[in-house]
């Protein structure tokens, strides 16, 4: 079982663009639901390893906090793979773009922890708006 927390939008690092559009769409479907399901950061560095477009559009809507599952990046039970075949990304490339505000091009990279995508960590989970307001 993981734990969530509700973070502080303001200090989390993305490590990539985001599409427009599905920002756009995903912060429409955000205010019709009322609810945010948690992004996956890096519990040290606070990089996100998934739920950019998630983050942004808490941003946009105002959302001071957001659900967050931390994980242990330096666990080996987390791997980093790339969308894109032929252009190979390391943890560190992660770091180093988060650090740097040189963020990756939107759905670069992909996380999967213990052979399952880390969105799947907490899938299930809800939080209102009211509580991240």
């Amino acid at each position: 079982m993981v734990s969530v927390d509700l973070h502080p939008v303001a200090a989390l690092r993305p490590h990539e663009k985001t599409h427009a559009a599905h920002r756009r769409a995903l912060k429409r479907q955000l205010v019709k639901n009322r609810y945010v399901t948690p992004i996956v950061a890096d519990r040290h560095s606070k990089t996100v390893l998934d739920g950019h477009h998630r983050l942004h559009a808490a941003r946009e809507l105002g959302l001071i906090r957001i659900p967050v599952v931390f994980l242990d990046y330096g666990d080996g039970a987390i791997r980093v793979e790339t969308w894109r075949p032929g252009k190979p990304v390391a943890k560190q490339d992660v770091l180093d773009r988060a650090q740097q505000g040189l963020l990756f091009a939107a759905k670069t990279t992909r996380h999967i922890y213990r052979g399952r995508h880390v969105s799947q960590l907490a899938a299930d989970v809800r939080v209102p708006f009211e509580e991240l307001v």
